[in-house]
Order: C-alpha cells, then sequence, then structure tokens
C-alpha cells in the first residue's frame, strides 16, 4: 500500500508536470513556425492554408515519395502557394503513416504496429510536358547491385550517377539528354534534390519536416531545371495514341497483329517492355476513337476519360483504370476507381474500387470486339483493351493460381491461429483440472 502511495505522491506529479512543459514547448515551437509562414508568405505574395483538408495537396499522393496505396494515411499541413520565377508553384509538409499487424496478423486492431514518415514536398509548374519520370542520386548498393526496372539514357555518366524510375524510358532519355543531363551532373544540388517529373509539375522533397527556410532554395533549384526544360520539346503534339484531327472514330478493334510499337531503351531494362504494352494502348486507343487517353506515372499507367469527349455528357460515372505491369514476368495487374460525374461534366472523388481479377480477364478476350466497344457506358474497356492488345504482345493479366494461392495463405494462417487458441485453452483446462 505503501509503494502504490508513494507512487502517486511522487511519480503521478512528474508525469503530469512533463506533459504540461511538452504541450508548452511544442504550441511555442508551432507558433514560432507560423510566425516565418507568415513573414516568408507575406514577403512572397503567397497564401498559407494551416490545415490542408479540402485536397489541395492530393496530386502530390500519385508516387514517391508517399508509398503508393498510402492516399488514405497521409496527412497534409501548412501549405503554401503562390507565384515564384514566374510559375506556380507550392510547398507542403506531408505525414504519412503505415500500420502493419506483425504480431497478430487478424486485423482486429489490437496488435497493430504503426509507425510514420514525414516528408517536405516542393513543386513548381513546368512550362510544358516531358513526360512522367523520377531522377535521383544513384545510393552505393543500387550501384553495385543495380535494379531490373531502372531506365538508362544512353548517357554514361549520367546512367553511372543517377536513377531513372519511369516506364518510358525513351521519353525520359529524350528529356534528359543534352543541357539537363549535364547540369544535374555538374550542380552539387541534384544530390540533395530527387525529381520527380509529371505532366504538370517538378516535385521535389526531403525526408523531414517542412522548414520555412527551406522552402526558396528548394524552389531555386527545381526553377532551375524548369528553365531548362523550357528549352526541351514538349511531348504531346501527334504523339502516338493521340484522335485523328478530325475526330472520327475506327472500328473497335486495329489491325491484327502487333505494329507500330517499335520501342527502344539503352539499357534493355523491365521499364523498355513496360514502355511497349503503353505504346500499343496507346495505339489502341487511337485506332477506336475511345474517349479515353494514356496517362503514364512512374511505375504504373491510367487509363483515364477524356471528358472533352461530346460522349460523356449524361453518364452518371467514369472509371479511371490503373494498370501495373510487370515487364520481367510480362504480366499486369489492373484495378479502378470510379467516380461520379457532376452536372458540369467533371469527375467527383472517389466512389468505389475493384481490382481486376482472373475471372474479368478471362471473359473480356472471349467478348471480341464487344468489350471494346468504347461507349462510356462499357465498364469492362479499360480491362479489355489491355487484356486483348497485351495477349497480341505475350502480356498475361492474374492468373487463377494467384487467387487459389491467396486463398492456401490465408487457410494456412487461420488453422494456425485456430490451433494455438485450442493448445492454450487445453493448457488452462489441464491446470484447471
Amino acid at each position: 500500500m505503501g509503494e502504490v502511495i508513494a507512487f502517486l505522491v511522487f511519480v503521478v506529479p512528474i508525469l503530469v508536470v512533463f506533459h504540461v512543459v511538452t504541450a508548452l514547448w511544442q504550441r511555442w515551437r508551432r507558433n514560432r513556425e507560423l510566425g516565418k509562414y507568415a513573414e516568408l508568405t507575406s514577403r512572397l505574395g503567397w497564401q498559407l492554408v494551416k490545415e490542408v483538408n479540402n485536397g489541395e495537396a492530393d496530386r502530390f499522393l500519385d508516387d514517391a515519395p508517399f508509398p503508393v496505396g498510402s492516399r488514405k494515411g497521409v496527412t497534409f499541413e501548412d501549405y503554401c502557394h503562390g507565384r515564384y520565377r514566374g510559375r506556380d508553384a507550392a510547398s507542403v509538409e506531408g505525414r504519412v503513416v503505415t500500420t502493419s499487424m506483425a504480431h497478430g496478423g487478424m486485423g482486429d486492431g489490437s496488435s497493430d504496429d504503426s509507425s510514420s514518415s514525414t516528408y517536405a514536398v516542393w513543386a513548381v509548374q513546368l512550362p510544358h510536358s516531358v513526360g512522367a519520370f523520377m531522377v535521383q542520386r544513384t545510393g552505393m548498393l543500387r550501384r553495385a547491385f543495380g535494379a531490373g526496372d531502372d531506365a538508362r539514357i544512353g548517357h554514361p555518366a549520367f546512367d553511372e550517377r543517377f536513377t531513372v524510375r519511369t516506364l518510358q524510358p525513351s521519353v525520359a532519355a529524350a528529356a534528359l539528354n543534352g543541357p539537363l543531363a549535364e547540369f544535374l551532373l555538374n550542380d552539387p544540388r541534384a544530390a540533395k534534390y530527387p525529381l520527380r517529373f509529371t505532366e504538370t509539375e517538378l516535385i521535389s522533397w526531403d525526408k523531414d519536416e517542412q522548414s520555412p527556410q527551406e522552402i526558396e532554395p528548394a524552389l531555386e533549384f527545381l526553377s532551375d531545371v524548369a528553365d531548362l526544360v523550357a528549352t526541351q520539346q514538349p511531348v504531346g503534339a501527334r504523339q502516338l495514341g493521340q484522335q485523328a484531327e478530325d475526330g472520327a472514330a475506327g472500328p473497335a478493334w486495329g489491325p491484327q497483329g502487333v505494329s507500330g510499337a517499335q520501342v527502344t531503351d539503352p539499357g534493355g531494362s523491365d521499364a523498355a517492355a513496360a514502355e511497349e504494352l503503353i505504346a500499343l494502348v496507346q495505339q489502341q486507343l487511337a485506332y477506336s476513337g475511345a474517349p479515353y487517353r494514356v496517362e503514364p506515372k512512374q511505375s504504373w499507367f491510367d487509363i483515364v476519360p477524356d471528358l472533352a469527349d461530346p460522349r460523356w455528357p449524361g453518364c452518371d460515372e467514369a472509371r479511371v483504370w490503373h494498370v501495373t505491369p510487370d515487364g520481367g514476368k510480362r504480366r499486369f495487374k489492373v484495378s479502378y476507381d470510379g467516380h461520379p460525374l457532376g452536372p458540369d461534366g467533371g469527375m467527383g472523388p472517389r466512389s468505389r474500387s475493384g481490382q481486376a481479377d482472373w475471372k474479368t480477364f478471362e471473359r473480356v478476350p472471349k467478348a471480341g470486339a464487344a468489350a471494346l466497344d468504347p461507349s462510356p457506358h462499357n465498364h469492362d474497356f479499360g480491362v479489355a483493351v489491355v487484356a486483348q492488345v497485351g495477349a497480341k504482345a505475350g502480356w498475361s493479366g492474374p492468373g487463377k493460381g494467384n487467387v487459389w494461392l491467396g486463398y492456401v495463405v490465408f487457410g494456412v494462417i487461420a488453422v494456425s491461429v485456430l490451433g494455438a487458441i485450442a493448445a492454450g485453452l487445453a493448457v488452462l483446462l489441464g491446470a484447471a483440472h
């Protein structure tokens, strides 16, 4: 009893004081940061959004630095945005929380382990698109062992010192070779700031909390890169996959065989195979006149609705298909997000999602041209395009074995858990007797 009283008298007050001091220190630190943000945004004429909850920074979730599929586990704060050196620019802090079930594994939440990582993210607007790819300094381990999905641009010094991640190695090579590669090789800031090129922005990040003092140095580097991009040839002018200028739609299926998708990759990486698949899908969309376009990312590509097409008004929903290719095995996975279409013709937030299993991939090739009907009402269209185009080039989707393997693994885990519970009950009953 005396020990309990001593604990209450001495330890509890210490814990209370510790928590109060910690809370006061965090509040002081936060107010100090907000003062620095206020000075920065006032000087630059920017806006500051302290609590980000209206999707202002969702575009950064497409790829690095945030793990693929982490959309629900990321929160943003201190989103600063405005004009910088004549371009739209932004900075934000993102915190991603990942949860694992290392101890329990049954998903009841009682034994979940959580970890968090914080990133400072900066972005500037690109003058035009040069493709979707990521560039960062090659680490020692990656330099020693390499990776099958790394792309090479054909510049020996650059390929030695930098890692390029893309599904379009020839597009990345066209953008990087020349002044941009030489600039990155000779500017020491390139070792600090990784680069992710999207269709509209140039993004960089650091695994740390956002600091107001770091925003302008990062944007200076990104702006220097964007200035060089301005001298490059944009991606888009009559590239493979665009509909004919007269807008006429062709038949549902293109010519027999595989043609028009000549892809070269100096490094011979798995990314070259993925680029071939992208080119074939673009070719099919152009041939059929379908109201969709391809948007390549660093690790996958999307088949997205072209809402400017006159066939979309009157539709209730549009689907975006996410295709993740494995160039080494020539297999791919396809998932989709359904988005309601508003009266203004824009897509609303994701309302449902799903994964195309082996049954879907088995059904759409048998359906032939019917599954390739380019109507917006055909909810199998994206899967059908990838399945039928891919089949002609030796690609395949998920097989039955993958599904049954999942069932087997789940069954083994369930039996093991039930066996452990039964053994525990037997020990308890034995001890009771």
